[in-house]
């Protein structure tokens, strides 16, 4: 599977790898707040943001037996997974090609504000497979 479809495995490691590094060089207080939902609702946290939507805390907390640091960081590859998931399945339905779909989906804008920012990733997935 791997062989037929080279270009995504690329591009999808190559996309993560940047959100990885962009996640571990700044701040964001977006994403950071979704970490504080997640402490709150799962280890007593003091701080809660009632507007935050649920999922990306939810997501945070599940992940949080591995380490709250860890989290983070497998939080942003199952949002990229799922991203390329519904971009297989979105380009399937709608008969376009998956890699050539996947590929040009990744704006350096999605790129740039994929994570740094909150989860609008996360969002774009969710709007995909819907």
């Amino acid at each position: 599977m791997i062989n037929n479809n080279k270009l995504i495995v690329f591009v999808f490691l190559a996309s993560t790898t940047f959100f990885l590094w962009q996640h571990s060089t700044g701040l964001s207080w977006d994403f950071m707040s979704y970490v504080l939902n997640a402490k709150y609702l799962f280890s007593n946290g003091t701080y809660f943001e009632w507007y935050r939507a649920p999922l990306a805390s939810f997501i945070l907390g599940i992940t949080s037996v591995f380490s709250w640091k860890i989290s983070e960081y497998l939080f942003i590859i199952i949002i990229s997974v799922l991203y390329l998931y519904s971009c297989i399945k979105f380009s399937k339905k709608f008969s376009l090609e998956p890699r050539i779909f996947y590929a040009v989906s990744l704006t350096p804008f999605l790129l740039l504000y994929g994570f740094s920012v909150g989860t609008e990733l996360l969002s774009l997935s969710l709007a995909l497979l819907f």
